[in-house]
């Protein structure tokens, strides 16, 4: 029986900083109180794999050339889905989502997105960057408090967190 909550951490190991999310999950083995999820699909798979939960946090890289890389944000799934556009080949998380509310009413009631900022992938590797790195240890933490305050962010989420680093919902 899956917990209520879950923090779904998202990324590709061959891609550079975009395995940002599946470092965040190494951070976060053993935690407690939420089912760890570390996926290295996306779209509509993803989608499927959140819906037994009522609350999720998902941990994802966000690819811009805007803003520093690792910059830490919490974004919304609206917000989400304004910045990731369609892709022809693929659903993003938010069509995702989108299309398994549309075929059931299934899926998580509140869903919460950490993204790390990280500039367009251009070749195959497995190197972090350093500021990405550091990203992964202030999200380790943010998501152990969300999971500790029963799948919420707080005040003391944002405080304990650097100001120079993270952000709440700015792209």
């Amino acid at each position: 029986m899956p917990h209520e909550l879950a923090v779904a951490c998202l990324g590709n190991l061959i891609l550079g900083d975009d395995a940002f999310g599946l470092l965040v999950a190494k951070e976060l083995e053993g935690l407690e109180g939420a089912d760890l999820l570390s996926l290295q699909e996306g779209g509509l798979d993803v989608a499927i794999k959140l819906a037994p939960y009522a609350r999720v946090l998902v941990v994802d890289a966000l690819e811009t050339t805007r803003g520093s890389v690792g910059e830490v944000q919490k974004l919304s799934v609206r917000k989400l889905a304004s910045i990731r556009g369609l892709d022809g080949h693929a659903l993003s998380l938010a069509q995702g989502l989108e299309a398994l509310r549309l075929v059931s009413d299934r899926g998580p009631r509140t869903i919460e997105i950490l993204v790390c900022r990280i500039r367009p992938v251009e070749a195959y590797s497995d190197r972090i960057s350093p500021a990405v790195k550091k990203a992964a240890k202030l999200c380790t933490r943010i998501a152990r408090d969300w999971v500790s305050s029963g799948g919420r962010f707080t005040r003391r989420t944002w405080t304990r967190r650097s100001a120079s680093t993270a952000h709440d919902s700015k792209v």
